[in-house]
């Protein structure tokens, strides 16, 4: 599996917090490296809406394929995937790059729907989002 190239990148730093009793990262955990992507994403692809995205996630998949440990250093590659008339796909590579090698942790998707928070209900992305979006499009997973 390859990173695909211009997307955002997340280093991660893991927490004693984090780990369980095995000595490995939470499985929930990973969902807060996954918010913690998103908001990067948003602050480096379209910040002008960092007060503001309007968002809320409708569906979490997360493949795991290898444990993190305390010491490991993950990075979150995140980009969208799916561009949808309200709801939008971001897919996740949890990652290690060491000695011109890659090791996969997890491969993660969510659904993301954009929202009116007055009216309690799904509203159609905005053009300008629209834009944004089609900028960062890559392959799925």
């Amino acid at each position: 599996m390859e990173i695909p190239s211009g997307v955002v990148q997340v280093p991660i730093q893991i927490r004693f917090a984090d780990t369980d009793q095995a000595g490995h990262v939470n499985n929930a955990t990973t969902v807060t490296f996954l918010e913690s992507a998103r908001l990067a994403w948003i602050k480096e692809r379209a910040p002008t809406y960092m007060s503001g995205f309007p968002i809320i996630i409708a569906k979490v998949e997360i493949n795991y394929l290898a444990p993190i440990n305390l010491y490991d250093e993950p990075i979150v590659s995140i980009w969208i995937s799916r561009i949808g008339s309200k709801s939008f796909d971001m897919d996740y590579i949890i990652h290690q790059e060491k000695d011109g090698i890659t090791k996969i942790y997890s491969t993660a998707r969510t659904v993301v729907v954009y929202y009116d928070y007055s009216k309690l209900e799904t509203v159609v992305i905005p053009e300008e989002i629209r834009v944004i979006f089609k900028g960062d499009l890559r392959d799925p997973l």
